[in-house]
């Protein structure tokens, strides 16, 4: 026979658990059943069987799941399992994993819860992400819960010693009974809208599983997702848990650790105050008492003690100085007097007067100096400077010279 005749066990089990793994309607089931052939290993691991009148199925529940339990597992015991359907690959045994099992005493409410639980964490609304944080220093706190009750009072006296400087809005609402989710949506969406709260705290005091079936509500649920201020589900006792905890912000245990949770402890903030202030006030006085320390060490400097020290000091230096600059003045100055010396002498040298005082004239015609025969004619008109006077004369002969008998 050829290969592509047949599959292999393999094969088979693999694709039964495949196929088991993508229905849906198999990964999240509630098994009613008695329990028997239980088998805990060393590992925290939980193996057993689920049977009735005329069938059975093996389960198994991981350690991580185990660790949850409240209650101990005895065979013959009737339980509701939570879990989902596959096969265990290696020897093809269709097993129920669970997740979750309760005492079938519970009935179906339990069973709803459940549901419930898991169809709303499949949408998000569980989402870590998505919650908001808590303001540090609230100024408006808003209560949601009954105005005959004990929780609100208990809210009353943590708010009056842990941080009475919030103010405390109440809006009552039923929290137990067939109307009291419509009640306390509509509580909510006036907190949410209207009271410009910083917080919101939504509970009751503790009671049975039917008094908070309320808190397991799927309106207020998503009610509670769609607020935009932060909000504490505060229901029943520590060991209660309501699909309100869970969407809210946070979950308080009570009512009272509600009001915990949403403010800051008067006293350990007077602490840190005190602390604070202390500090500033060390800190102040260490920077006081190095300036002290600095002035007293000024205070005995010589030159501040007694300034004309130090300005003499200066002062010596600026007499050296000015002695210093009035030699290199004169030194400058006497310079300039020898180079204007020679510069006048230079000048005597070629001045008029001096070759008129050898015996030369200076001539002239109209006012204009003359320095050849050539420009003047018999007849004119001259004008000569001696050196001790001037001469009008007229030209009655001209005589003109070869420049080699000079």
């Amino acid at each position: 026979m050829t290969s592509d005749l047949f599959i292999t066990v393999t094969q088979l089990n693999r694709v039964t658990k495949s196929v088991l793994d993508g229905a849906a309607m198999l990964q999240n089931v509630f098994v009613c059943g008695e329990l028997s052939n239980i088998s805990i290993r060393s590992s925290g691991h939980m193996y057993f069987s689920l049977k009735d009148n005329e069938s059975s199925v093996r389960c198994v529940m991981f350690d991580s799941s185990a660790r949850r339990l409240r209650f101990a597992l005895q065979n013959g015991m009737r339980v509701i399992c939570r879990g989902k359907i596959s096969i265990y690959e290696k020897d093809g045994q269709c097993q129920l994993y669970c997740a979750d099992m309760q005492p079938d005493g519970i009935g179906s409410e339990h069973v709803a819860f459940e549901r419930l639980k898991a169809k709303l964490s499949a949408e998000g609304l569980f989402d870590p992400q998505l919650k908001k944080p808590l303001p540090r220093y609230p100024k408006r706190i808003c209560a949601i819960t009954s105005d005959t009750g004990a929780a609100i009072h208990d809210i009353i006296n943590v708010l009056s010693k842990r941080w009475p400087y919030a103010e405390l809005i109440l809006v009552p609402s039923l929290v137990q009974g067939p109307e009291a989710p419509a009640s306390l949506c509509r509580a909510l969406e006036f907190a949410d809208t209207e009271c410009a709260a910083d917080v919101i705290i939504i509970g009751r005091g503790g009671g049975s599983s039917e008094d908070l079936s309320a808190f397991n509500n799927e309106a207020l649920a998503r009610r509670i997702s769609s607020c935009n201020t932060p909000i504490i589900s505060a229901v029943g006792h520590e060991t209660d848990f309501t699909i309100c905890d869970f969407v809210a912000d946070l979950r308080a245990p009570t009512p009272s650790a509600a009001a915990e949770s949403a403010t800051p402890d008067r006293t350990e903030l007077l602490k840190l105050i005190d602390s604070f202030n202390n500090s500033l006030l060390s800190a102040i006085n260490s920077k006081l008492n190095y300036c002290k320390l600095q002035l007293d060490y000024l205070s005995k400097n010589i030159y501040l003690s007694d300034p004309s020290k130090f300005f003499g000091k200066y002062g010596e230096q600026l007499e050296r100085c000015a002695e210093r600059l009035e030699a290199v003045f004169k030194s400058c100055l006497d310079k300039k007097k020898q180079e204007l010396f020679r510069t006048a002498t230079s000048l005597e040298s070629l001045s008029p007067v001096k070759v008129m005082q050898r015996g030369y004239a200076i001539v002239s015609k109209d006012g204009n100096s003359l320095n050849s025969a050539s420009d003047l004619n018999i007849g004119d008109a001259i004008d000569v400077r001696l050196i001790d006077g001037a001469l009008k004369c007229v030209v009655s002969e001209r005589n003109m010279y070869n420049e080699s008998k000079f």
